[in-house]
């Protein structure tokens, strides 16, 4: 069952990842829902082709970024990786889409530490209230 969520952000989000060599430029797209229980849910989806390093390799910067330009609390928020291939000619040893929540140690801003665990699509619309296209 969906329940209502408000999106509030649907961008490309630009952003350089100084672990990276010469300090990559990097692009997601970028969403952001607010839920009606006051959290968030940002949520990065792989361009293709993708500009620079993958939304996998820089979860931190895009998390911590989307936190500090969107003014989210990270306590509060809900982070998910999404790679979608459906249309794409990538290698079609990967699966055509995944959907992972992202978990992180935060300090002043800085996310570290990430974690993955795997989510469906289910799960993901159910959690924003709205189908996915």
């Amino acid at each position: 069952m969906l329940t209502a969520a408000t999106k509030t952000v649907d961008r490309i989000l630009a952003f350089r990842d100084e672990r990276f060599p010469v300090q990559t430029n990097c692009a997601c797209r970028l969403r952001v829902w607010q839920l009606k229980n006051g959290s968030n849910v940002v949520m990065a989806t792989e361009l293709e082709p993708s500009p620079g390093a993958s939304v996998t390799n820089t979860a931190e910067t895009w998390a911590a970024e989307a936190c500090r330009q969107y003014n989210l609390n990270p306590f509060k928020t809900i982070f998910i990786e999404n790679y979608d291939r459906r249309e794409g000619t990538t290698d079609p040893s990967f699966p055509s889409e995944s959907f992972d929540f992202v978990i992180f140690r935060w300090d002043s801003g800085k996310a570290t530490m990430a974690k993955w665990r795997h989510a469906g699509r289910a799960t993901v619309e159910s959690l924003i209230g709205e189908k996915l296209p």
